[in-house]
């Protein structure tokens, strides 16, 4: 082969792979990666997959939440973790309970968390040493310390009211003196009760904007950016063959270039028709999802576009992520 005939070669490859820019979704990443309230974002999703899916809940009800809603909201998937965020020490032989708590009632920090007793309160049996076990049973109270915790941080402003329960006529608790609070409804004269709802911090509202995924793609790039940087780039555009992609998150590497797609949809979709152009440019798939279950068709479609490897991330285990990854180098 002449040098023209190489040069023709080069200059046909990008033809069909042209980067166009970052994406709107990009720029809002980019100014928002910059604020304060990053760093808090991010540890806070990354402590425990519970928090995920409250901020996840929180996103869908456009940075609004009411603590009664999310326990309903998340109750099941919370539950299901192998790692729970409630624990409980239980007696063996009578099976009484004999503690019982989740993490952010301790800010999730170890060292506040109480030491196991060694004897059972009902009966005096000795209990079994080794730490507390994760418990199934996940109450409202639970999901409200999340709220609780993440105020304390800076993420969520709580806010009080009280709310008839019989006639469902609500008023603001405002003021500071609980000997001014109103106990009767001025409607149907019944008691009423103080609830606590909470809303995003104003600052992290552009990652919720149109209920969209945003904030995953965000959470995905700036996790590989920790262990792979500078490699790591999100939300470009490319024109592959005529057509326009973007790419959620996307690893530079010559051995084994990765797009990374990311998806908070309750069905995720993952844009499925784009799996042929993807395959022009990356070697390797990787599909990271919220959910816990994606539609065999999707991950069909995606192993019959790539000869390279599949990765599928679901649910809870997103920070299996990186060493995934890594894995495959």
């Amino acid at each position: 082969m002449r040098i023209s005939d190489n040069l023709r070669v080069i200059h046909v490859i990008q033809i069909l792979t042209t980067l166009v820019g970052k994406s709107d979704a990009g720029r809002i990443i980019d100014t928002f990666d910059k604020t304060k309230n990053s760093e808090i974002l991010f540890n806070f999703l990354k402590i425990h997959p519970v928090c995920r899916e409250l901020f996840q809940e929180m996103v869908r009800s456009d940075g609004f939440l009411p603590a009664e809603k999310a326990f309903f909201l998340i109750k099941t998937e919370a539950k299901e973790h192998k790692n729970s965020f409630v624990k409980e020490q239980m007696c063996g032989k009578c099976g009484h309970l004999n503690e019982k708590f989740d993490l952010a009632q301790y800010d999730f920090e170890p060292a506040k968390i109480p030491s196991l007793r060694r004897a059972c309160i009902n009966c005096g049996h000795a209990l079994k040493a080794g730490g507390f076990v994760n418990s199934k049973e996940i109450e409202p109270w639970n999901v409200t310390n999340l709220f609780i915790y993440g105020s304390k941080i800076g993420l969520f402003d709580p806010a009080q009211y009280l709310i008839c329960p019989w006639c469902y006529q609500f008023e603001e608790y405002l003021t500071k003196n609980i000997r001014n609070t109103p106990r009767i409804c001025k409607q149907c004269k019944q008691p009423l009760e103080m609830r606590i709802d909470f809303q995003l911090n104003p600052d992290l509202k552009s990652l919720v904007r149109n209920k969209s995924g945003v904030w995953l793609e965000w959470y995905v790039w700036k996790l590989l950016s920790k262990s792979l940087k500078p490699a790591v780039e999100h939300n470009r555009i490319w024109k592959i063959d005529g057509m326009t992609v973007e790419i959620d998150v996307e690893i530079d590497s010559i051995k084994q270039p990765t797009a990374i797609l990311c998806d908070t949809k309750k069905d995720p979709t993952f844009n499925i028709e784009n799996f042929h152009l993807l395959a022009k440019k990356f070697k390797r798939l990787a599909l990271v999802t919220t959910k816990k279950k994606v539609d065999e068709k999707i991950v069909d479609a995606a192993k019959s576009s790539f000869s390279g490897n599949i990765i599928l991330i679901k649910g809870p285990s997103i920070e299996d992520l990186t060493p995934n990854l890594m894995r495959f180098k």
